[in-house]
């Protein structure tokens, strides 16, 4: 039992203070920097000349000014002491001599230990250190009794000067010294025994301690004040919306350019200060952490450091601390939206011209459902509106000369469509009482809506399409990945160019990130609204500020990982021939892997995750998609004939796949095929297709040219 449980400390002690953050290896060299973390010598060297003379510390991102020289951090002599007694306690069961070579020129076997210099020694040069008028004093211990840890407290610290023992502390410069510092250069000043200062320093160091106490319980109380405001803003949200959902239900689909304006305002406004509550969140953690970390690192030091080790650290511990006790929450705008709705005005509020949308689904009883017509003022500019592209030809007739003054629809809806133009007098005007521009929506290409079947199926509704192209991009784009935020917003990944780029669901780039040469995108996931990506065997996260961390390497030798999100909880990944999904955290470490049941001979490609926590993927040597749970279980096979490429789900739990770059599918939530939700015939190629949490589907080809379509009525779905 006692030899499990050293073995278990052993463990603990190697993988929290004797493994570096940067290279993830033992300690070579290290060095403490300012806010008590420690890294390699080495590891520290490409911070510097990136930094220009600076160190951005990689875990608290607190900088410290080291003249471009590494040797100006601080030695940490306390974990140097750890991984000496950890290598010679775990490495070195049979320890050679440190001074000496054989005949042979192999290493002696040590019969000691001087605890004076830290070093092993055989029987011959144990019997030159005591024979020697330099070391006959030194304190020599068998290695046996060494190893069995009884002697820990019997090392003492050497001078780094003049190689004597340190016994005294001068409290004027703040320093350890032995006793010939003493006689030479510290002659006049306050000097006493290492005792002594060890026993008024330490009540100093646990007084600070306790103090500490008291600024975590602090900031912890701070960061639960932040969350519960996130919680209120993110509640007045919800219910924002949902008053919005009610407003507009009055007149269905055709007011979705007013939804989508005030939910626009609404979002960027709850955007915003979610920002500014989770950068003072941010602060927060990180406050909280590197008082975490100061605390455990002090009580490291003073329940296993020596006392010259705890001299040492004393004032840069103290000086922390109080840094820390001097940190200052910044202040909060707390504003909380709120919505005005003056239904009394509705007839003059809107001004909306609009495309019909597909929606002609059949009744379960048969029968064919009307489409609900909301009140519309036609444009002066438009007494009479041309066929909305996407109308079933089965439609394209006259219509009644009661509706005549609101919808005309020509004969066919097979021609090209139209070249977008925003300023065309056709085009849709809608005037929102909302004081900022609204994109209007451009002609629908000539899609082919859902065909009819037993089932009620949701319905294609064009919105507009938006070009995420960049003149000044190098190469020619290849969108590989596509992803949705929360908030609708629509990310996507450029391999060619090696660029992630972030669009609103209206087309406006938000921003995007130009990647490292040797880092080219593939597949994109948005989880817990960051974004993730893979590239090279690798997944990285990448940040709003341009950096990218990996988090994990992927197994396995495919040319490209496809990835989903579930939820805020993981990420998986598609593994190709193997068949299997892997699925790891938001920091990279591994959950677990999932393998349908008597399932092989295929290739796993693009994959999606629904609300039931369901494994969809395609398997393009098949030509199927493939529904399977959490356990391996094969809930549903859907035969493709085409080779099924990407897919998703909606809100809904429906399924789109994209079939050979000619149609996107629809298949209900457990994966049996409804209808053709998109056909396209004007030479637009579907490449990927993904959908948001509001009932929208994006579809993108291989250059980036995305196009919007609204998911309609889904009364007859299964819950």
């Amino acid at each position: 039992m006692m030899a499990a449980a050293d073995a278990q400390l052993s463990d603990t002690i190697e993988e929290e203070f004797l493994k570096c953050k940067i290279c993830f290896e033992l300690f070579a060299s290290p060095r403490v920097l300012p806010c008590l973390h420690t890294y390699c010598e080495q590891c520290l060297v490409p911070l510097i000349a990136q930094g220009k003379g600076r160190v951005c510390c990689p875990e608290c991102r607190s900088e410290t000014d080291v003249h471009g020289n590494v040797c100006n951090i601080k030695p940490n002599f306390f974990i140097n002491g750890l991984l000496d007694l950890f290598k010679s306690r775990n490495g070195n069961r049979d320890a050679a001599c440190s001074t000496c070579l054989s005949s042979k020129g192999t290493t002696a076997a040590a019969a000691t230990r001087c605890l004076d210099c830290a070093i092993f020694l055989c029987r011959a040069c144990t019997d030159g250190h005591r024979s020697s008028r330099l070391t006959f004093a030194h304190s020599l211990v068998s290695t046996k009794d060494y190893m069995s840890g009884g002697l820990d407290k019997e090392g003492v610290g050497l001078c780094q000067r003049h190689n004597e023992t340190l016994r005294f502390f001068c409290d004027t410069c703040s320093t350890s010294l032995c006793r010939t510092c003493r006689m030479h250069d510290h002659q006049s000043h306050c000097v006493r025994t290492l005792a002594d200062a060890v026993g008024t320093k330490k009540p100093q160091l646990q007084s600070l301690l306790s103090s500490l106490d008291g600024a975590l319980e602090s900031a912890v109380q701070h960061g639960q004040t932040v969350d519960a405001r996130i919680e209120d803003l993110e509640g007045a949200s919800e219910s924002i919306k949902e008053q919005v959902s009610q407003f507009i239900s009055r007149v269905i689909e055709q007011l979705f350019e007013q939804q989508s304006a005030v939910l626009s305002e609404l979002q960027n406004f709850v955007t915003q200060q979610r920002s500014s509550y989770l950068a003072i969140k941010e602060q927060l953690s990180a406050h909280v952490s590197s008082a975490e970390n100061t605390k455990n690192f002090c009580q490291q030091v003073m329940e296993t450091g020596k006392d010259s080790q705890i001299l040492q650290l004393e004032s840069l511990v103290s000086s922390h601390i109080k840094k820390l006790q001097e940190f200052q929450l910044p202040p909060m705008d707390v504003k909380i939206p709120s919505l005005v709705v003056t239904s009394e005005q509705l007839a003059s509020a809107f001004k909306l011209k609009f495309d019909v949308c597909a929606n002609s689904s059949p009744q379960l009883d048969g029968t064919s459902a009307a489409p609900v017509q909301p009140h519309v003022v036609p444009s002066s500019s438009a007494e009479t509106s041309r066929q909305a592209p996407g109308q079933p030809e089965n439609l394209g007739r006259p219509p009644p000369a009661e509706s005549a003054a609101t919808q005309e629809l020509p004969r066919t809806s097979g021609a090209s469509p139209a070249p977008r133009n925003t300023s065309s007098p056709e085009a849709t005007a809608i005037v929102v009482p909302i004081t900022r521009a609204v994109e209007l929506p451009s002609p629908a290409p000539a899609a082919r809506p859902v065909t009819p079947s037993a089932q009620g199926l949701s319905t294609a509704c064009y919105l507009r399409t938006f070009e995420t192209d960049d003149s000044s991009s190098s190469y020619e784009e290849n969108i590989t990945g596509m992803s949705c935020f929360h908030n609708g917003d629509v990310a996507l990944a450029d391999e060619q160019n090696g660029l992630i780029k972030r669009f609103t669901r209206n087309g406006r780039e938000k921003w995007n990130i130009s990647l490292d040469s040797n880092i080219r995108p593939c597949s994109i996931a948005v989880c817990d609204n960051q974004i993730f990506f893979s590239s090279n065997k690798k997944i990285y996260k990448a940040f709003e500020d341009g950096d990218t961390m990996q988090i994990s390497n992927l197994r396995g030798s495919q040319p490209q990982y496809p990835i989903a999100a579930y939820r805020n909880e993981y990420i998986a990944v598609s593994e190709g021939t193997a068949c299997t999904v892997s699925l790891y955290d938001p920091e990279g470490k591994l959950m677990g892997r999932v393998q349908p049941r008597n399932y092989c001979g295929g290739k796993f490609l693009f994959l999606a995750v629904n609300s039931r926590e369901d494994f969809i993927v395609t398997d393009t040597v098949n030509k199927k998609v493939l529904l399977f749970s959490r356990s391996g279980n094969i809930l549903n096979t859907y035969q493709s004939p085409y080779v099924p490429f990407s897919i998703c789900v909606d809100k809904w739990d429906n399924i789109y796949v994209v079939e050979s770059n000619k149609r996107i599918s629809q298949l209900d939530p457990d994966g049996d095929f409804q209808a053709e939700f998109v056909t396209f015939r004007d030479g637009f190629k579907p490449k990927l297709v993904t959908a948001d949490r509001h009932g929208h589907v994006f579809v993108t080809n291989r250059s980036g040219s995305v196009r919007v379509y609204k998911i309609g009525d889904h009364s007859h779905f299964r819950a």
